[in-house]
């Protein structure tokens, strides 16, 4: 990903901080497909560029897994707007004139490794991502592991646990749906910890409208 103008493609360990910390995970970025920006574009559609997918002879199934599923969440994602349109009293495609032609939806796959992994000390906490807002309208959380370390703060500043539960998807109101219904639908601060020592890895597949 450092070198792509897209910011799609991997990500090492450690590459990112939230809140003035190092996050303590590794991920692949992928998108919609697009083509490749043409020389007279404007600079901003490096952003549409194609995904860096991983070598098909290491991974042969997996972009044709994840093109289906971000497929798939696209169209569950642009419903579920409209439910929250009409949850507000309004038409069901209010939201649309704020959607472009060919939609451009995005994933990460992400792998945060536990505190032992990380060489963390008995008694430690380590942050997985620190405490953050998504931008978009909607975001929709697959937690691909058992593992806790997900928490969504309440109103008055509390950390609660979000536990995975099978066959669900966590969904988090974005800053731009916020923006866009002038505070009605707030958005969700969150945050993940590091697994704890011995409990391996905790991977999540996030899905951004």
């Amino acid at each position: 990903m450092q070198t792509a103008k897209s910011f799609l493609g991997y990500s090492r360990l450690n590459a990112e901080t939230t809140a003035y910390a190092i996050d303590h995970r590794e991920q692949i970025d992928i998108s919609t497909p697009h083509p490749l920006p043409g020389p007279n574009d404007p600079l901003y559609y490096n952003l549409l560029a194609p995904t860096l997918w991983p070598n098909p002879a290491v991974l042969p199934k997996f972009r044709a897994t994840f093109e289906e599923y971000i497929s798939r969440m696209g169209e569950i994602s642009m419903f579920f707007t409209q439910l929250i349109a009409e949850s507000l009293g309004m038409g069901p495609g209010a939201f649309d004139k704020f959607f472009d032609v060919g939609q451009q939806h995005k994933l990460k796959i992400v792998k945060y490794p536990d505190l032992a992994e990380l060489g963390y000390p008995e008694g430690k906490e380590g942050q997985g991502v620190g405490p953050h807002k998504d931008s978009m309208l909607s975001s929709y959380l697959l937690q691909a592991s058992n593992h806790r370390g997900l928490q969504v703060q309440n109103s008055k500043g509390e950390w609660i646990d979000c536990p995975p539960i099978g066959g669900t998807v966590v969904v988090a109101i974005g800053q731009g749906m916020e923006a866009l219904t002038r505070g009605v639908c707030r958005s969700t601060t969150h945050r993940v910890l590091s697994p704890e020592r011995g409990k391996g890895a905790r991977y999540s597949i996030p899905f951004f409208q």
